[in-house]
């Protein structure tokens, strides 16, 4: 179906439904795990909207998100976050305080990834320190955020999470992402009580290149 040629929505439809016989549940699943893995290869294409049309993939995911089954869920969340299908984002959002603590932290690294109105909103809702998993899909998901345009500042969170392990990672993205604007906030965590929050405050710093008075600087390297 990714070729130059242009097929209509029924041409798509008869065409999956010759491949696996029978269009159901099953099959369904198989057809999103083949373009999820296809768009996790990086590769583009236009034809995405149409083949989702085509084989009703929106209202697929809208079953699995009402599933009583916890891994339909998941799979829904990871599947709609791949697809960019974010018209899941308030749907996603219901499930984001859920009782279920994997529930809950796969609705809100999903509503991360798909949401375009304060999707970092979840920021203030982490209370555990982050795993080096939790580390490299957050990254993802601002990387993803940036190549949207939609990366915002992230002082905002430094400044009142009180969630240290937080607060160093998004510092570290400061870093990572060039963010600008926010020397104040980086400057006072060469205060902060934890040391590995000055200590990260220092790396951001020389990564952008923020000048510091050398007094600050020794007195921060003496606590830490």
């Amino acid at each position: 179906m990714f070729t130059d040629k242009n097929y209509t929505e029924q041409e798509i439809f008869t065409k999956f439904e010759e491949i696996v016989n029978e269009v159901n549940r099953e099959s369904l699943d198989i057809g999103i795990g083949v373009l999820v893995e296809y768009k996790n290869d990086h590769k583009e294409s236009d034809k995405y909207p149409l083949i989702i049309s085509a084989l009703s993939i929106v209202e697929h995911l809208e079953r699995k998100f009402d599933s009583r089954s916890n891994s339909e869920k998941i799979d829904a969340f990871q599947e709609a976050f791949v697809l960019d299908l974010n018209k899941f984002d308030s749907k996603i959002l219901r499930y984001a305080y859920s009782k279920n603590k994997l529930i809950r932290s796969e609705a809100r690294n999903s509503h991360l990834a798909l949401s375009s109105n304060d999707p970092y909103r979840f920021f203030d809702e982490f209370d555990k320190s982050l795993s080096k998993w939790d580390e490299i899909e957050l990254m993802q998901y601002l990387e993803l955020q940036k190549n949207r345009g939609n990366l915002e500042g992230l002082g905002k969170w430094i400044n009142y999470s009180k969630n240290d392990s937080l607060v160093v990672f998004l510092i570290k993205m400061v870093g990572f992402f060039k963010q600008k604007g926010i020397d104040d906030i980086l400057i006072e965590k060469l205060e902060d009580d934890n040391e590995l929050v000055r200590a990260q405050a220092i790396l951001t710093l020389g990564e952008l290149n923020i000048a510091i008075i050398e007094t600050e600087l020794i007195e921060c390297i003496i606590l830490i």
